[in-house]
Parts: structure tokens; C-alpha cells; sequence
């Protein structure tokens, strides 16, 4: 199957809805109302109807449950009791985020000069009857010669949402999808604003099965006024090009822009959040560039709250869980394209911060993440080093005009109750984690001077004392050039996003902590600790020696080298690349167990285990018993991982160690 197509079984069945649909509109509406036209699909009721030559009006999108009647001694379409949906600006059926060509549906044809909404259904109905007013300066236009109505849906259903194709460019497919700016039964809303178009971006062959997804934050691909100024793309040193789908969820609510642009000439904390289409990929309140352009101003609800939602995050995942619901027949079998256990995420900065909070916030979904200059806190602010987070600055006051100032942000808080800088804190959702969280590569410089190096270490701290894995790099890299991508640093050739496709979720992994002689990354001040230097780098293991069977369990661990950039010229511009090595051929270090698929781990159980070489099994390097914790994770302290490895076994102390 092919990108254009549709999945199997269902485009029959869209026809058919599409059709009756079509013709029932245009029976039964009378001659003065045969510009507009519904459709129903996939959750969603579509308008079209011919707009009025005047950019200055605006439609206002009428759903009732009997049809609309007309005023016969003032020729004038009355309301009745129908429900104000929302309303359409003028130029709505067009692309303007990508070719500015009108809009493609399944359901009609689309030209110059008609007008488009999107209606996501919140209930059944049998039968449901719309109508479009024009509105002119703030007065609603009644007349039968100006008003669109007549138009009648019946069976409309709640189902998830589904994109449309638009285009093929570049190598990408982009598509656009219309989210709600409510929740429903099957999904959680995209944006504040109704019938809003989200862009993005898809790379890859969809007619291939159990392929790797890859999410690339805040790459610029889907907006065509960006151009791509870095790649968020695998690409490979050490690792084989393979088959795979990259998905490009770049595109941000421009109506809060439109709404609250604010004047650009004024101090970054007086003009206004004229970057409000960065929500750094997790959301903002529901009324926010509608009833005021700052949460701090915005009204509370009856506890005394802002309610700030993760609209952003729910478009990334809906799209995601699309992908991953995609089939195509090969053979007499059905295939998914994605394999749901190689489900990755990466970025750059923003990107960065999208992708790692995105994957903690659903372990469940991603196997791994890697993220160049990400911030973990969005409340810490330091007078250590200066950034842009620091009060009065620029990335600070979007932040304020988001989620509100911190002093007074405790009335702001998320769907769930939780503070919503607690929420914004990498530290906080680690710590209250319940669940193996995805692997983590994080390259951060300690020159950074957008989101400093004070908070860095004590992410890394928290990290290790959760037990969770993530290969943490550090060197002397600042943010420079337009895109503001991290440039100059020792670590620049190991930010390369292959590097995590080797994870799995059905594979079990170790976790390494209390690693000796592991580099010192310091207290927060880019002058502590060392200047260049990782924590947990070395040590890895043999995914394809993994034995995980209810009663017995083993693996082999091993040291590696690392790429590190050892030349630079002038521009700081890597020349040469050599491998950096631990700093001893065997390294001790604490191993706990996570991603187990069989061997079984009662919560305080004691378990038997063994180390031995690889090559001669009877060879045994160390021995012991390891208990698990409270919650079922084990952890076998002082291990001696060799460069050649060491293999680990592992039973449960009353079964012996027949292995």
C-alpha cells in the first residue's frame, strides 16, 4: 500500500457514507443553499461552502437536530436552538502552512474562494442539520442570500480522527489533520481553537511492514516557512541504513500568534508572547488567546485554578497511535508498518525538550530517546550562570505567559491537579515514575546560554537513584547560529539518532549505577567537576545474548568505545574523530535488571547469581546472592564488567544455578 492509499476496507465504506451524504445534501437542501456541503467520516462532519469576496468576515458554524427554518416576511435564516460550534475565518479552505492551495479531503473537491470546518463528533446522532452564518463585524448576517444551511449528516458517530494527504515534497508526505479543542470518548483535544489544521510531516515507505518509527522534534520540515535548518533524521557512523518511518510532527497553533502578537519593539517581557506557537511541545490553558494573551490574567475556575493542558503532546501521540494502527496485507496476513516495540524519539533544543518529556510521560510507547541541549526544569532558574530562563528573559517570559509566573503558578496546574511545574520537570516525572522508562541519550554543554548547565547534574542524580538508564555526555558546546543548534563540542559525533534504534521494548536491559571512576559531572556550575565527560557511556551489553525465561535469566555485559571529536578547525567545526575508552579494562558497577518480559522478581525475593567469561562458562569471575527491592527491581551491587565481557546469570536462590 502506498502512501495515497487508503487503509484496506475502509475507503469502499468512506464512498459510500461520502455519497449519500453528498446527495442527500443536495436533494434535500432547497436551490438558495446548494453552496454548502457535509460529509461525514471518521469521527468527523466536514463543511464546505462558497465565502463571500470580503477577507474582513468571519462564519459561525450552526448544528442542530431539525432543520433550519427561514423567517419567510424577512427572508431571513432563523437559529432556532441549534449549537454555535465555532467559527471560520475567511481563506479557511486553504493550506496557508504549506502550498496555500486549497485543502484535500476524501469527501469533496475543494477550489479557490469556499470555505472549510472540520466538526469532531462528541455523541451519537442520528440525523444532524448545519448551517453557516457569515459575520461581519461582529454582527451575525441572517439573510437567505448570504447564509449557507440546509445541509443534513446522518449516523454521525464518535471514532478516532484520521490525516488527509495533501502533497509529496522533498521526500516527505505531509498531511494534515483536524484535531478538537475538546475531549472525546476516544481522544484528547489538539488545540484550544475549533477546527484548527495541524501539518506534518511523514518520511518513508508506509507499504512495508515492522518498520522502526522515529518521532523528530522540531525539525521545520512541515512548515514551508522554516526551512530545514538542521536534520532530525537518522543518519549512521556505526550503524546499517535500514527501513524506516520518520514522522515530523513540527506545526504549532498559529491562531495564538495571530491572537497575541504583541509588539515586537518592546522589552521580550512587555510585548506579549510573540512566540506563542512554541508551547515547547506540551500545551497552554484552554482559553489562552481567546478570553486573554496570558495566563497570569486569565480567569480561575471555581477551586481558585488555571487549568493548563498538553495539547501539543496529545497531537503527537494521537498521530502516533494512527501510525502504529496502520495494516497492509502481505500474503494472506495483515501487518502492522510500524513495530510497536521500536517506537523512538529525538531532537535538537526545543526538539530535545519534546522528545524527552514526550517519551517519559509515556514509557509505555518508546524504547528509546536521544536529546542535544534539551532543558529538564522549566521552573529552575539560577544566578549561577545565565540563560534565557533567568527572570526577565526572553524564554522566561513565554514560559510566564504559558503556565503563569512561578511565584503565583501554584493556581496552575494540569488536567490531573499536579502543579504545572512539577509537571515540567524532568526530575519530578522520573521520581514519580511507576514504569521502565525509555533509555536515554542527553548531550549538554556546559556553555550553554539558553538553557544553562545548573539543572543538568541533578537530573543526572535523580537518574541514577530511580535506577533508570540514560548515557548522559557533557563537554564545552554553546548554542550558535540561527537555528541555534549546539555546535563545537567533543561529543558532537555521537548525536546520531541510529544510535538508538537498537532498543526494544519486548527486550529486557541492565541499568548501571555507582559506576567507579565514572567522571564527575559537578554540582551545577559549569566551572565544577569535569569539562567534558559521561556517565554510563562505557558500559553496554550483548543484546543478542539475552536469555529471559520465567525461572532463569543472563546476559553479557561489556565495555565500549565511544566517537569523540579530537581536532576542530576555528569554527570550532570537528576535523577528525577518534574513540574515547573507560579508563580501566574492567569497571564495578551496580546492575539492576529492567524490561523483563519473563524471569519473574518477587518484590524483597533473593536470587542467586554468577558472573563468569564468555568464553569459558566455568570460569567464574564472581558469585553472590542479590535481593530485589519492595517494588520487584533487583540489583546486583559491585559487579566487575570486563572489556571483554562478562556474562551474568541469574536464579532464584532455592533453584541453584543449573545454567
Amino acid at each position: 500500500m502506498n502512501m495515497d492509499q487508503e487503509k484496506p476496507g475502509a475507503c469502499l465504506a468512506l464512498r459510500k457514507v461520502v455519497s449519500v451524504f453528498f446527495i442527500t445534501a443536495m436533494i434535500s437542501a432547497p436551490a438558495f443553499a446548494a453552496d454548502l456541503v457535509c460529509s461525514y467520516g471518521d469521527g468527523q462532519t466536514f463543511l464546505k461552502w462558497n465565502e463571500i469576496n470580503d477577507p474582513t468576515v468571519r462564519y459561525q458554524i450552526y448544528r442542530g437536530t431539525q432543520p433550519f427554518q427561514v423567517n419567510e416576511a424577512s427572508q431571513t435564516v432563523l437559529v432556532g436552538d441549534a449549537e454555535l460550534l465555532g467559527d471560520a475565518e475567511f481563506g479557511s479552505g486553504l493550506n496557508k502552512r504549506r502550498s496555500g492551495r486549497p485543502f484535500l479531503t476524501p469527501f469533496f473537491p475543494m477550489t479557490k474562494g469556499e470555505g472549510l470546518y472540520a466538526h469532531t463528533i462528541r455523541q451519537y446522532t442520528a440525523t444532524a442539520y448545519y448551517a453557516v452564518f457569515p459575520n461581519r463585524g461582529g454582527q451575525r448576517l441572517e439573510s437567505v442570500e448570504e447564509v449557507a444551511f440546509g445541509c443534513e449528516v446522518s449516523n454521525e458517530r464518535v471514532a478516532k480522527t484520521v490525516p488527509f494527504l495533501q502533497e509529496n515534497a522533498g521526500g516527505v508526505h505531509y498531511f494534515t489533520h483536524w484535531g478538537a479543542h475538546y475531549d472525546t470518548a476516544v481522544q484528547k483535544a489538539f488545540s484550544n481553537t475549533p477546527s484548527y489544521p495541524f501539518t506534518f510531516g511523514i518520511e518513508g515507505d508506509l507499504s512495508k511492514p515492522d518498520q522502526p518509527l522515529f518521532v523528530g522534534f522540531h525539525p521545520r520540515r512541515a512548515d514551508p516557512a522554516k526551512t530545514p535548518e538542521f536534520e532530525v533524521k537518522p543518519g549512521a557512523f556505526d550503524n546499517p541504513a535500514e527501513d524506516e518511518i520518520v514522522y515530523y510532527p513540527e506545526n504549532f497553533n498559529t491562531n495564538l500568534l495571530d491572537a497575541c502578537g504583541g509588539d515586537a519593539t518592546q522589552p521580550s517581557c512587555e510585548r506579549g508572547p510573540v512566540e506563542f506557537v512554541n508551547d515547547f511541545w506540551y500545551g497552554y490553558p484552554d482559553r489562552l488567546g481567546i478570553r486573554n494573551c496570558s495566563a497570569k490574567e486569565l480567569p480561575r475556575n471555581s477551586n481558585g485554578q488555571v487549568i493548563i493542558r498538553d495539547y501539543s503532546r496529545q497531537r503527537v501521540l494521537h498521530i502516533i497511535s494512527w501510525l502504529k494502527g496502520r495494516l497492509i496485507k502481505e500474503g494472506e496476513e495483515l501487518k502492522p508498518v510500524i513495530d510497536p516495540n521500536r517506537v523512538y524519539a529525538g531532537g535538537y533544543s526545543m526538539g530535545g525538550i519534546g522528545a524527552l518529556f514526550t517519551a517519559v510521560a509515556s514509557p509505555e510507547i518508546f524504547a528509546a530517546v536521544m536529546a542535544s541541549a534539551p532543558k529538564f526544569n522549566f521552573a529552575a532558574s539560577y544566578s549561577e550562570q545565565s540563560d534565557q530562563w533567568d527572570i526577565g528573559e526572553t524564554e522566561r517570559c513565554y514560559g510566564d505567559h504559558l503556565w503563569g509566573d512561578i511565584p503565583s503558578s501554584t493556581v496552575f496546574v494540569d488536567t490531573e491537579g499536579v502543579w504545572i511545574y512539577d509537571r515540567l520537570n524532568l526530575s519530578y516525572l522520573v521520581d514519580h515514575a511507576r514504569a521502565d522508562l525509555p533509555i536515554m541519550y542527553v548531550i549538554n554543554g556546559k556553555n550553554d546560554n539558553v538553557v544553562s548547565w545548573d539543572e543538568k547534574p541533578e537530573f543526572y542524580h535523580t537518574m541514577e537513584a530511580n535506577k533508570q538508564l540514560g548515557y548522559f555526555f557533557w563537554d564545552q558546546r554553546v548554542k550558535g547560529g540561527k537555528a541555534h543548534t549546539p555546535v563545537g563540542g567533543e561529543w558532537d559525533p555521537m548525536i546520531d539518532f541510529s544510535t538508538i534504534y537498537a532498543y526494544r521494548k519486548n527486550q529486557s536491559y541492565p541499568v548501571f549505577t555507582n559506576v567507579q571512576g565514572a567522571d564527575d559531572p559537578g554540582a551545577g556550575s559549569p566551572m565544577d567537576g569535569d569539562a567534558v565527560g559521561v556517565l554510563n557511556g562505557y558500559l553496554t551489553w550483548d543484546m543478542h545474548t539475552v536469555i529471559d525465561t520465567p525461572v532463569r535469566f543472563r546476559m553479557t555485559l561489556k565495555l565500549r568505545s565511544l566517537r569523540k571529536c579530537v581536532r576542530f578547525n576555528p569554527e570550532r567545526e570537528c576535523l577528525q574523530m577518534g574513540r574515547a575508552h573507560a579508563s580501566s579494562d574492567v569497571v564495578t558497577a551496580d546492575v539492576s535488571l529492567r524490561g523483563l518480559q519473563s524471569f519473574v522478581v518477587e518484590p524483597k525475593g533473593v536470587y542467586l547469581y554468577k558472573a563468569t567469561n564468555p568464553e569459558n562458562p566455568s570460569e567464574i569471575y564472581q558469585s553472590g546472592l542479590a535481593k530485589a527491592d519492595p517494588n520487584g527491581l533487583i540489583t546486583i551491587e559491585g559487579l566487575q564488567v570486563r572489556d571483554a565481557g562478562v556474562t551474568l546469570l541469574l536464579g532464584k536462590a532455592e533453584d541453584g544455578m543449573n545454567h
